[in-house]
């Protein structure tokens, strides 16, 4: 659902103003069990949606912290067995992974332009192509605006057959 400033806004999200440490592991703790999953051939517990935590840092030190477990991509071979709803959900899902995979791959190009270009030079901004899913619309900020950072970190199958 998109707003008036431009900004995409999950519908049924939740906003809360942690004062400690225990309540902000309460609200994660909180939001991973809102979680909607369903098992599979492959998995007894697998997400069927991803997570999104926006974390306001204090404005002294300004900025946001924005941590993205995202659900897991699934082989056209192992949704044979799924209902016509959980196979459209299983492509939703791969849909909004590879938008968000495309916007990685443009913010490192644009990260790899500013390392090499000079103080001095005229740095050539690449589009971020965020608006291909709602996961990377509302991750825009993380893509667009100048100084951020992003880190992605991967789960591994353990074996060849996952």
């Amino acid at each position: 659902l998109d707003s008036d400033d431009g900004k995409t806004n999950i519908i049924g999200a939740v906003e809360i103003a942690a004062t400690s440490v225990e309540e902000l592991q309460k609200a994660v703790h909180d939001a991973f069990a809102r979680r909607a999953t369903a098992s599979h051939g492959r998995n007894e517990e697998s997400s069927r949606s991803h997570c999104i935590c926006i974390i306001e840092l204090p404005a002294s030190r300004g900025g946001s912290l924005v941590l993205v477990d995202c659900a897991g991509t699934e082989r056209r071979q192992d949704t044979d067995q799924h209902s016509a709803e959980r196979t459209k959900e299983s492509a939703e899902i791969n849909a909004s992974l590879h938008a968000l995979k495309e916007c990685i791959r443009y913010r490192a190009k644009e990260q790899r332009q500013a390392s090499r270009a000079g103080a001095d030079e005229d740095r050539r901004q690449v589009h971020v192509p965020y608006r291909g899913s709602y996961l990377t619309r509302v991750l825009a900020d993380s893509f667009t605006r100048p100084g951020s950072r992003l880190v992605a970190i991967g789960t591994v199958a353990p074996t060849a057959t996952d």
